[in-house]
């Protein structure tokens, strides 16, 4: 294997997660250590360029099919050709909405203040209730696995979940 450090500029940053999709782009999150916000950038092979930026720190990026998708603000955006297209808005839910997790647009699971609810492509249900902290995500065919940190007693948990019926349902347990 043949490294290289990638050129980029001089950025007080720290970058928490990157994600390639089928097209190529690559996306990086992260946090901006002077303006103190959430940014996501794009790097075009030769250039990182600043997408979007919030002050809140409920932002994510997510790769589900091989296509990019970024939730920012309790909005959820397309990522294609450098540009984000909103595509559904949860700003009507109450506190955080942060991760997303998926097997497609129409099956992913979204992490809220109220747990884990997962999205079918119509509705946004709670199917698994808990104020503990997500930390990864698997997704099978049949299920998912999830990795979850209590943040008072540091105490790590893994979550099985198995489909009982079909995904439509969200019924999980």
């Amino acid at each position: 294997m043949n490294w290289k450090h990638i050129n980029i500029p001089d950025i007080q940053a720290s970058f928490s997660s990157i994600k390639l999709d089928d097209a190529g782009n690559i996306l990086i999150g992260g946090y901006d250590l002077i303006d103190h916000r959430e940014v996501l950038w794009y790097y075009d092979q030769k250039n990182l360029k600043e997408i979007t930026s919030t002050n809140s720190t409920t932002s994510s990026i997510t790769v589900m099919q091989g296509i990019s998708y970024v939730m920012i603000n309790k909005k959820l955006s397309l990522f294609k050709k450098g540009n984000l297209t909103e595509l559904l808005d949860f700003t009507y839910l109450n506190g955080f909405v942060g991760g997303i997790w998926g097997r497609s647009i129409n099956d992913c699971f979204i992490l809220t203040d109220e747990g884990i609810s997962h999205y079918n492509g119509t509705d946004l249900k709670l199917i698994y209730p808990s104020s503990l902290w997500i930390r990864s995500f698997l997704i099978f065919n049949n299920g998912i696995m999830v990795l979850m940190r209590n943040h008072e007693s540091g105490e790590i948990i893994i979550l099985k979940g198995e489909l009982m019926g079909e995904i439509n349902n969200n019924i999980i347990n």
